[in-house]
């Protein structure tokens, strides 16, 4: 018999657990042998995952108790930062209602920087899904600015 079961832990980090029962056949009514083995897979933790759990070292332009933000380590603008959510949200499309709280103070975190910083104009990106060039599951703002920015993006 073979169960598979799916656990999310408190950063959402997918576990899967394989539960192999293997048995023989029951002859004489005595059971020959009986194997149970347990196998454990985690997720691969991304860059942003480190960072939160402050495996790699990282300077915050700016730090409360729900969100960080520090400069993007491949800047696609003269200023070019993240802000990220001190609880893990995987992607926007995995948000919920109860999420609208964290968001809305993202965005407000993303006008305090730029403004800290003098960046003006500025733009302010989510990247949805692996056509968007979005490399980690965990939610993030960029935030770009110091230069012109044009329309359409992309």
């Amino acid at each position: 018999m073979l169960t598979l079961r799916t656990r999310n832990t408190v950063h959402n980090l997918v576990k899967l657990t394989i539960v192999i029962h293997l048995f023989t056949f029951v002859i004489g009514g005595r059971v020959l042998s009986h194997v149970t083995k347990k196998i454990v897979f985690k997720e691969k933790l991304s860059l942003l995952d480190k960072i939160m759990r402050k495996e790699v070292p990282c300077d915050f332009l700016y730090e409360d108790d729900q969100c960080v933000a520090f400069n993007d380590i491949k800047p696609q603008a003269p200023f070019h930062f993240l802000v990220v959510p001190k609880r893990k949200i995987s992607s926007l499309a995995r948000a919920e209602d109860s999420d609208a709280q964290i968001l809305g103070h993202m965005m407000l975190v993303a006008k305090k920087v730029a403004g800290q910083c003098n960046i003006d104009p500025y733009r302010v990106v989510i990247n949805q899904g692996k056509g968007s060039a979005s490399y980690s599951n965990y939610l993030h703002l960029h935030v770009l600015g110091g230069r012109d920015l044009h329309w359409p993006p992309g």
